[in-house]
């Protein structure tokens, strides 16, 4: 009897995972076809990017949902103190082309009391799952923090990274290049921890981080409050 029952929970468990990943490569299809990773430069079609924005929710939701109330101590469990920060700038030099082909340097971030460092790519799920968070994250504080990202697959599929942001509503002065930018190998040092996404947050020639996941909205906007304001 102990046999057949055992037999019956691993048969159930088996059916269990293949829907799981079904689901998920269904998914990551449509995130393929909307964020353009298919796309190549000759290719006639444009991806809707409201539709992108719908793939994006419903992933979100299925695959990595934003805790509706972080842990209070969760920045504290990260961060040491640090003291209030004033406007610097960006302490470390990079040159390259942004997403749209503009010349960016570290001089384009601004003086700010921050700088709020992210390394990401359209291949990593969490990664785009928590993008729109990180859109509301560079309009509540893109005016005290300077917001640069280093993009995994910029060369591979720079269509499908703008998709992806637009789609997020992260704006131009969200700085994104290629994490392999020569002249940005310094600060690439720095965030890459081996993982995606990982964040690093400069504050007053501090490096605080890495900070290894995704953390969604309300666990980074903890942590930018309490390096801001203490």
């Amino acid at each position: 009897m102990k046999k057949k029952i055992t037999a019956v929970i691993l048969i159930f468990t088996a059916l269990l995972l293949t829907l799981s990943l079904t689901s998920c490569d269904f998914l990551m299809q449509e995130i393929a076809d909307y964020a353009g990773q298919e796309l190549s430069p000759q290719s006639a079609t444009t991806p809707d990017p409201t539709k992108t924005a719908e793939i994006l929710s419903t992933f979100a939701e299925r695959i990595t949902p934003a805790p509706e109330t972080p842990p209070t101590d969760f920045a504290q469990n990260l961060l040491t103190a640090v003291p209030p920060t004033p406007l610097n700038p960006f302490p470390y030099e990079f040159s390259g082309k942004d997403l749209y082909g503009n010349t960016v340097t570290q001089d384009s971030l601004g003086n700010k009391e921050l700088y709020f460092v992210h390394f990401w790519g359209t291949w990593c799920p969490p990664c785009i799952a928590e993008m729109p968070d990180i859109g509301r994250l560079e309009a509540a504080y893109g005016d005290r923090v300077g917001f640069f990202a280093l993009v995994d697959d910029y060369a591979e599929n720079l269509n499908g990274t703008i998709n992806i942001i637009e789609s997020a509503g992260i704006t131009e002065a969200f700085i994104m290049i290629d994490a392999y930018e020569q002249s940005a190998a310094e600060i690439f040092e720095l965030v890459q921890s081996g993982y995606v996404p990982t964040t690093i947050i400069i504050s007053n020639d501090e490096v605080v981080g890495p900070l290894i996941g995704a953390h969604f909205y309300e666990g980074y906007a903890e942590i930018l409050d309490l390096l801001l304001d203490g």
